[in-house]
Order: C-alpha cells, then structure tokens, then sequence
C-alpha cells in the first residue's frame, strides 16, 4: 500500500496548490450570477439567455482521498461523487468494518445490496439528505481487500444475508493455515515486493480515462479474450456448472461456483494490466494462471463452507484431540494445561471439549487425584492410545 498511500499525499500537494485558484473561480462565477440576477431581474427571458451564456460552474475539485479504511455504506457511496472513479476499501483491521455500522443488523441489507452492484458495475443511485435529490453515478468502480480474525469471517460466512444476497460470492476468501513459527527471514524475496510496489507505483500515476464533461466518470474500454483464452476459460466454465450438480464438488457452494468463471475472466484481467497496461486482449497464459488461482479459491469456498457447518464445540474438541496428539506427552490431561498452553482459553469451553472427547472414545475419565503436568487433579482424563 506504500505506493498508493504516497500518491494520496502528492493528490494532497496538487490540490492544496489549486485551492486558490479554484476559490477565485468560484467567486467570479457568484458575482456574474449575481449581476445577471440584478440586470434582469425583471426581465426573466433575458436572466435566462444571460445564465445559458455564463454556463455552469466550475467543477469542484476533487477529493485527493480514495482509500478508506472502515467507511459506512452512506460515506462510501458519498464519495463516489467527490473522489477518483476508482476507490478503494483497503484494511488490516477488517473486523471493523465488519462489525462496524454498515454490517449491523440495520444496515447489513443495504451495504450487501450496494457492494453487490458496485461489483456488478451497475449505475449507484444516492439520494441526498438535503431536498431528496437523487444523484446517480455512472462508471464507478470498488476494490475491497479486508483481512480479519477468524472469529469475525466465521460471522460474515454464516450470515444468511450476506451469503443470500450475494456479496460472498463475488469475493475471494482465503484462511491460509497460520505461519507463525516458520516466517524466516532467509526466505523472504524483498525483490518481489519491490517489483509490485514498482508496477503499482507507475499504474496508479496513469491519468484515469473518463467521460468526456465529467471529472471522475470512467471511460472504460474493452478487454478482449484471445481465442486461446476463451477456449481455457469455457472449459473451465463448463466444468465448474457440471460440478454443481446435486452429487458435484460443488454442490454446497453454487452462489461463489457459479460466478467463478468470472472471477478467472477478471483475475486474468488484473494480470494482463499488471503486465501491459496498453494492452488489448487477455493472453493463453494469464487465464491459464487466472484459472489456477480461481480454482483456490473454489477448495477455499468449499473448505470454508464445510467447516462452517461443524458445531463450534465440534470444532473445539478436534483442536484439542489434534493438541493432545501432536504436543501432549502425559497419560493424563485436565483443563489447566489445556488452558495455559493449549488451544482453548477458557474452562469452560476446555472441558465442555474434554466430555466431548470422552463421549467419542478418544479419552476416559480418570481416577481423582491422577497426576497432571506435575500436580494432582481432582478432575482428569486419560488419554486413549
């Protein structure tokens, strides 16, 4: 994001700079209108003719802010007026917004409906407070890229609204397994990320194209597939519907199956422009890599979805068995050492995991007073080898 977050500041500079010269526009402007009000103010076909000659005023200059962090519905589509046509909402705190005032139980309707057609890149219609004026914007586009902690997405995935009315499936989701432990400094390629911080640097400084009369309402021009391209991505797209049939790998997450040809066809385009920005079709290759990356995403929503309906005390008790396998060395087990150390915090889930357990064959109850990481337990279990 360094690159992005520096030519916010130099968007900052160039307005500030032109802030002057906006004003006194502005200013001329108001003091015209108001002589032609005051020459013809009995006169109104001659007020008329007077305001078609002085025309409309200036623009307003734009707002050099198009990254936010944790907006409302209501200030995003705000913006959409008053910024670049491009936005973006970019954070490492997801959980912010998702808990925040646009996903609750009130609003949560509303910003999945709006973020479904922002991705659909249909017209956002804006009724403002002031007098109900309806403003619609044209040509506008949105990035969303939210990372947030497991507690929060499983949240977002169950919820039957955002799932039904569409804003899941149109986004990629991934949970990678955790690094944490193997993040070693030797295997980290800073190249890399100077490369893409390059290329990000050079795309973002384009002039974006937009409507002709309009500061901010994209002109958007066609991305071809080649002929090889489209052959990939029909294949693929024929695959992924045969899979949704009732017996299919596919069966349980139709919503994101069926939109994954798309998300290969517009992966395949961010490739293609992070590539060659003049670029006029989407080549054999990029789709070729689009398709690996959709396909991800596919075991994702599926690996995702079939954890999401395992009970959340299911889930415990497998943490805990995978724990006890992997770190657990004693006979015996009770919840401190599960608690200190292990993967439940709290007692009460511990032992509602240990009963489970037990119930499943994996553990016995032990004789009071058995040995515990060095202590006698008046509770305990013993491991079943």
């Amino acid at each position: 994001m360094k690159p992005v977050e520096e030519f916010q500041k130099e968007l900052r500079k160039s307005r500030a700079s032109s802030m002057i010269e906006f004003d006194a526009k502005k200013l001329a402007y108001k003091n015209k209108r108001k002589e032609a009000e005051d020459t013809h103010k009995d006169d109104p076909l001659g007020l008329e003719e007077a305001l078609k000659e002085l025309g409309t005023p200036p623009d307003d200059l734009l707002s050099p802010t198009f990254i936010s962090t944790d907006p409302t519905i209501e200030g995003l589509t705000a913006n959409l007026g008053i910024t670049r046509g491009s936005l973006g909402v970019f954070s490492d705190e997801g959980g912010s917004f998702l808990g925040g005032h646009s996903m609750s139980k009130e609003n949560r309707l509303k910003t999945s409906a709006t973020l479904s057609s922002l991705w659909d890149g249909k017209p956002i219609n804006r009724t403002r407070s002031t007098g109900g004026v309806v403003e619609t914007y044209y040509g506008r586009r949105l990035a969303v890229h939210l990372m947030t902690q497991p507690i929060a997405a499983e949240q977002l995935l169950a919820d039957p609204i955002a799932n039904g009315q569409g804003p899941l499936a149109r986004c990629l989701i991934a949970a990678p397994k955790s690094t944490i432990g193997t993040r070693m400094s030797q295997d980290s390629d800073p190249s890399n990320v100077a490369r893409v911080a390059k290329v990000i640097s050079e795309r973002i400084a384009k002039e974006l194209p937009v409507e002709e009369g309009t500061q901010n309402t994209l002109r958007l021009r066609k991305l071809l597939l080649s002929a090889d391209a489209k052959r990939l991505l029909c294949a693929f797209a024929d695959e992924v519907e045969s899979g949704q049939r009732t017996d299919g790998p596919y069966a349980a997450i139709t919503a994101f199956a069926s939109k994954a040809a798309e998300h290969a066809a517009r992966i395949a385009g961010v490739l293609t422009l992070f590539e060659d920005l003049g670029a006029m079709d989407v080549s054999e290759q990029s789709m070729a890599d689009a398709i690996i990356l959709a396909r991800f995403y596919l075991s994702e929503a599926k690996r995702l979805h079939d954890g999401a309906i395992i009970p959340k005390d299911v889930q415990d008790a497998e943490k805990l068995r995978v724990w006890l396998v992997d770190a657990w060395d004693e006979d015996f087990i009770n919840t401190r050492p599960i608690t200190n150390r292990g993967p439940l915090r709290d007692t009460k889930t511990a032992r509602a995991a240990l009963k489970l357990l037990e119930e499943a064959g994996c553990l016995e109850k032990a004789p009071q007073g058995v040995s515990v990481g060095g202590h006698s337990a008046r509770e305990a279990w013993r491991l079943i080898q």
